[in-house]
């Protein structure tokens, strides 16, 4: 809205009172009619220009203007109805519409009045009582008395002449309040009085309703509108005091005289004086007179204290302003402030003062005095929050402070502390003792500067040769002076510089930057902007990475220029760039590291998406890593995973990202991709690059890794489709390793199925559930029973009969192997012994060894532990190993090997002849047994080849002089056939599957005669097979072990 648009409604009317003038009576109805729309239109338009509770404010007040409105409107449609009807139909809106204006004002005035203002609204109810009294007396009071009025008539009566009253009280608070009165408030209550008076004037004389009295209603309304359409409608707070002015004493005293007067008007007239209302009337006039009266007295009573303590402050400033003069230092100074600072409080106060003055970062208490029970002491030292720039009190007046400026910046703070609501001239007074201190201190601050003035000299030489660089330039960014440092930072002399434009020496890239920074500066000198980075060039050609200080010293007639205190900042940003690498790249390989990988996949992803192609991730896994961290040692394991690191790097594109994501885990990122099958020509690639032989010292090691391949799918970010490469990876080294799996949706429920499975075997060692059963080993000549090989077996309380091939390589992933073969080899040994108590016949307990347990570095002690605690002889255990053991660190094994013979236990190697046979290493092996592998016996009496494998490994073991046994015989040709290679030994279910140790017991009493001790079984669980369990098809007959 402009300015002058308030005069709208006011225009609108005097537009037609002239029409109406012009036009003549009958078209002033339609006239005033119209002109009644302006004041509720205006009344609208102000309330929606306005916030919060102006809003609401105003909108009550255009409410109640388009009540009134609208009752203007509809007057012509009552003049039909019945009187009674008519008149109370057309006093609703009149009642209504009166009681909004009233409400919408009243929100006005307390808003204009923040505080309680009780003087005004006494004056208010003066002025409204002694017109009430009047109308009442004059106009409301023959109504009732007149012949043919009703209840209704008399309690529409009532209605107007209360909603008149209450209008009243509120325009004449706003007219005649106290302070100064805005533009809006001065049309909004000479607007409500107009309509009042109108209003009563054609209630009472009915006949004075013509043709012009809804142009005549228009005028307050438009009033009205007027006022909310003033600039001034949203700004009318008046925060000034009471103030009895010559009009208001007058206009109350009018108001008091009213209803006497109209005790004389009645006499004259000889009308009914009405003595109830009259009398009631007066007395509350005289009452309100003497409230007024009464608070007058008050205000003047405090107006008087005020004064006197007003000068007594002002004698107590002119004591402290004469200490401060005389005082000799800062301390003094203090204490006479604060001693003052106490007296403002007075005597019968408890109350602490205390000054601070800036540090750093906040205020430290330098001084304090007084003090109190209750009171919240301060410290000297302590730390009370920032300086402000103004006085302030806390909310429950109980401590107040002023800032102590020096130079117009808030350099402390003078406190007063007390237990409840500090004295008004305490507060008061506390700002002249600010200021007086700040005066104070500042003179003594001065006296210093000129003591500084004396060093002046001595810091310039300091600048000079500081290793900074400061520098000078003036608006124009040339450099009008430069210390002697830039000659060893940069390596120019300063004449060369001066009269240059700053911005040659830097870089063009940083050159921007560092021109807004001096835009800034200068048009803000008191700004302290952050350093700015820039690269400046060397005398050299090189450019030097620089941290500059700006500080604008235009207004500094000794400097006169925007000072750069720069300083070399080259090495800084050099560790930065390198730590920057380090924390997205592996130290060890240079490679991309977890972290930049995902963030590649992430944005590969998104970009796959929006080209509609593929991105492929592949998880590369080392088989056996560990074995050669274990036996080659750690420096050996980190340049074999620099080798394959380099390998994988140069078979994938420049476009590609190869990423080591941990110890022996790479991931590849493969963009461009558009089938599973050009996926594993990509994976079939790596290992193939993976495959030579990596020289590791005097050590040749054939590497093989494990693939697991995912491609981007619907709702899979870079973190699922990693793990889903994870995923199949797993599933590749768990079919065999050395190859590669493409990732399916079912292999996560494979992956977990192998979670549970490894968690039930941890709970399965602690709740007993492996067993041992037991295989007989017998002469193949006689078929008598010689020895038994221990096999574990599991039965899982839900799976039921969990098959060794399952659990076997989970145990040996988990290390949970070397517990489990501990378990089994002390109830082996428990049982062997048990079988051959006071029996010198030749028996033996075949026990497999995990190449896991081997590696420990306690085997040896286990094996000890568990033959002293059974009692078992050492000859009759016999320790299984596979090939496999000595491939990887044979030296190693051997040396634990040695370990175990020396126990006097014996050795055999099991499954010999499908591993990595060598006579050489075999020579060296200090081997009892060789156990010949199944798939040898299978092939007896028919393939040739079988067959003389069978028996070169007979005459090996003989020529070594070591037993042999013939695994896996299920059928008579098959031992006919080894009677006749001359091999003395063999087991499998020609003879007997794996059984429960009673089963055995009872074979060995039969086989002497003698009953056979057998343990209870203690060891519960489940065991791989060797076969089916069948019952032994031959009999069993007493012989001696057969030698060979």
């Amino acid at each position: 809205m402009g300015s002058r648009s308030w005069m709208l409604p006011l225009a609108v009317v005097a537009v037609a009172t002239l029409a109406a003038s012009i036009l003549g009576e009958p078209s002033a109805t339609a006239a005033g009619l119209a002109a009644g729309l302006a004041g509720p239109i205006a009344a609208l338009a102000g309330a929606r220009g306005q916030v919060g509770p102006q809003r609401r404010s105003w909108s009550l007040i255009a409410a109640g203007l388009l009540t009134l409105a609208g009752r203007s409107v509809g007057a012509p449609l009552l003049a039909s109805a019945p009187p009674p009807l008519a008149s109370f139909v057309a006093t609703l809106p009149l009642v209504a519409g009166f009681a909004l204006l009233a409400a919408g004002s009243t929100a006005i005035v307390r808003r204009r009045y923040p505080a309680p203002a009780r003087g005004s609204w006494v004056d208010a109810a003066t002025v409204t009582v002694g017109s009430g009294v009047v109308l009442w007396v004059l106009f409301v009071a023959p109504g009732f008395a007149g012949e043919g009025v009703g209840s209704l008539d008399r309690v529409v009566s009532l209605a107007v002449f209360a909603v008149h009253l209450g209008l009243l009280a509120v325009a004449v608070r706003l007219v005649f309040g106290s302070g100064r009165r805005s533009p809006s408030c001065g049309l909004l209550g000479t607007g409500l009085l107009s309509w009042v008076g109108l209003s009563l004037a054609l209630t009472v004389h009915p006949a004075a309703t013509g043709p012009t009295a809804p142009l005549l209603l228009a005028l307050p309304s438009a009033l009205v509108g007027a006022a909310a359409l003033h600039p001034s409608a949203g700004a009318a707070v008046n925060r000034r005091g009471a103030g009895m002015t010559a009009g208001r004493v007058a206009l109350l005293a009018a108001a008091a005289l009213l209803a006497p007067a109209t005790l004389v008007v009645q006499v004259a007239r000889g009308g009914p004086l009405h003595l109830p209302v009259t009398a009631g009337g007066s007395f509350i006039l005289f009452v309100l007179v003497i409230t007024r009266m009464s608070g007058l007295v008050r205000v003047l009573e405090s107006a008087l204290s005020r004064l006197e303590a007003a000068v007594d402050r002002e004698r107590m400033l002119g004591r402290c302003g004469a200490a401060l003069m005389a005082a000799a230092d800062r301390d003094a100074m203090y204490g006479a402030t604060l001693e003052s600072a106490l007296a403002l409080a007075g005597p019968a106060v408890a109350v602490q003062a205390s000054v601070a003055t800036a540090g750093a970062s906040s205020l430290h208490v330098v001084a304090t005095a007084g003090a109190g029970p209750g009171v919240r002491h301060h410290r000297k030292g302590d730390r009370v929050g920032g300086a402000g720039t103004g006085p302030g009190t806390d909310r429950s007046g109980c401590e107040a402070g002023v800032p102590l400026l020096f130079r117009d910046r808030a350099a402390g703070r003078l406190t007063l502390t007390g237990v409840t609501r500090l004295p008004e001239s305490a507060v008061d007074g506390l700002g002249a003792l600010a200021a007086q201190l700040s005066l104070a201190l500042e003179s003594a601050e001065l006296v210093e500067d000129l003591h500084r003035r004396d060093s002046e000299q001595r810091f310039r030489s300091l600048v000079q040769n500081a290793s900074d660089v400061i520098t000078i330039v003036d608006t124009r960014g040339m450099v009008t002076w430069v210390s002697s440092s830039v000659i060893n930072e940069l390596g120019y002399e300063p004449y060369e510089l001066v009269g240059e434009a700053i911005a040659t020496l830097v870089h063009a890239d940083d050159a921007p930057t560092l021109s807004r920074v001096l835009a800034a500066v200068e048009e803000q000198p008191r700004a302290i902007p952050s350093p700015v980075e820039a690269r400046l060039r060397h005398a050299t050609g090189e450019w030097r990475h620089v941290e500059a200080n700006v500080r604008n010293l235009l207004g500094d007639p000794n400097v006169e220029g925007i000072v750069l205190t720069t300083r070399d900042i080259s090495e800084r940003k050099a560790l930065e760039a390198k730590l920057r690498h380090q924390a997205y790249h592996d130290p060890l390989t240079g490679l991309a590291n977890r972290v930049l990988f995902l963030d590649r996949v992430g944005r590969a992803i998104d970009r796959a998406g929006g080209l509609g192609t593929l991105a492929t991730v592949l998880f590369v896994d080392l088989d056996d890593f560990k074995t050669v961290n274990d036996s080659l040692g750690h420096s050996a394991g980190d340049r074999m995973i620099v080798e394959l690191a380099n390998r994988l790097q140069s078979s994938v594109a420049a476009s590609d990202t190869v990423a080591r994501l941990g110890g022996d885990e790479f991931g590849v990122l493969v963009e461009g991709l558009d089938s599973h099958r050009e996926a594993a020509t990509v994976a079939g690639r790596l290992l193939r690059a993976l495959e030579p032989a990596v020289r590791l010292g005097h050590k040749e090691v054939l590497p093989s890794a494990s693939v697991g391949i995912a491609m981007t799918a619907p709702g899979v970010d870079a973190e699922t489709l990693l793990r889903n490469a994870d995923v199949a990876m797993y599933i590749a080294k768990s079919r065999g390793k050395g190859g590669y799996e493409v990732f399916r949706p079912s292999m996560h429920l494979e992956a977990m199925a192998r979670l549970e499975l490894k968690a039930d075997l941890q709970r399965a060692l602690d709740r007993d559930e492996f067993t041992v059963v037991y295989q007989p080993i017998v002469a193949l000549d006689t078929e008598d029973i010689v020895g038994a090989e221990a096999l574990v077996r599991w039965q899982h309380p839900e799976r039921g009969e969990v098959m060794p091939v399952d659990f076997i390589p989970l145990a040996e992933e988990t290390g949970l192997i070397v517990a489990i073969g501990r378990r089994v080899l002390d109830e082996s040994c428990r049982q062997a012994a048990a079988w051959t108590d006071g029996d010198d016949r030749p028996f033996t307990i075949g026990v497999n060894v995990s190449p896991r347990q081997l590696e420990s570095d306690d085997f040896a002690l286990t094996v000890r532990d568990a033959l002293e605690r059974t009692g078992l002889r050492p000859d009759r255990l016999v320790l299984e190993l596979t090939e496999s053991v000595f491939v990887d660190d044979f030296e190693g094994a051997l040396d634990r090997i040695a370990e175990l013979k020396a126990l006097g236990a014996q050795l055999a190697i099991d499954d010999f002849g499908t591993g990595y046979s060598s006579l050489s290493y075999l020579q060296r092996l200090p081997v009892d047994v060789l156990k010949i592998d199944r798939a040898f016996i299978d092939t007896l009496g028919g393939d040739p080849a079988g067959s003389t494998v069978a028996r070169g490994i007979i005459r090996l073991a003989r020529t070594l002089l070591v037993k042999t046994v013939a695994e896996g015989v299920e059928t008579p040709e098959q031992l006919h056939h080894l009677l006749a290679l001359d091999c003395r030994l063999g087991q499998g279910r020609l003879f007997g599957s794996a059984d429960v140790p009673e089963e055995i017991g009872r074979r060995l009493e039969a086989r002497d005669g003698l009953p056979a001790n057998v343990l209870p079984v203690s060891f519960r669980g489940r065991t791989s097979v060797q076969g089916h369990d069948l019952e032994p098809s031959h009999a069993v007959r007493a012989a001696a072990e057969p030698t060979g």
